[in-house]
């Protein structure tokens, strides 16, 4: 990961491509899914966990001032 865990959360927050990687969507934690938007847990996440395979971290965190 190239950046914070806090960063990629904001991230996706502002993303109009946010997409959850699986089928269970945002539910709570005791069903084994993430609750927390997030790149990291985006489908359009690399698999190696390393960028957007959109390419829209970059812009996004510019745009709205997240280093």
């Amino acid at each position: 990961m190239r950046a914070s865990a806090k960063n990629y959360e904001t991230v996706a927050k502002y993303c109009g491509s946010y997409a959850p990687n699986s089928s269970c969507g945002l539910k709570n934690s005791s069903t084994g899914c993430e609750t927390e938007k997030s790149c990291t847990n985006c489908r359009h996440f690399s698999s190696n966990g390393e960028y957007c395979v959109l390419d829209l971290y970059d812009k996004i965190a510019k745009d709205h001032n997240i280093e």
